[in-house]
């Protein structure tokens, strides 16, 4: 057996959305983040770690990514892009 690679790996949670809603935004954990228009309608998967919301396309590739949000009330995270 090999040895792990060094340096530290992210934990993350992901969820799977079937279509992207009309309104662009995918919820997780009470905040919406947005995706680009073109994806409405189309399979994502969104992959949520402690600093960072990574929202992917079905074949992993990257549409979008927000700044995680933990305020306390449900917010749509449109504008605090990285």
């Amino acid at each position: 057996m090999k040895p792990l690679p060094g340096g530290t790996f992210a934990v993350c949670d992901y969820k799977a959305v079937t279509k992207v809603p009309d309104n662009y935004h995918i919820e997780y954990d009470d905040h919406y983040y947005s995706v680009v228009y073109t994806h409405c309608g189309k399979p994502a998967i969104l992959k949520a770690a402690a600093s960072e919301i990574r929202i992917c396309d079905q074949y992993n590739r990257l549409i979008y990514k927000h700044r995680r949000s933990y305020a306390k009330f449900p917010l749509y995270v449109t504008e605090e892009n990285i």
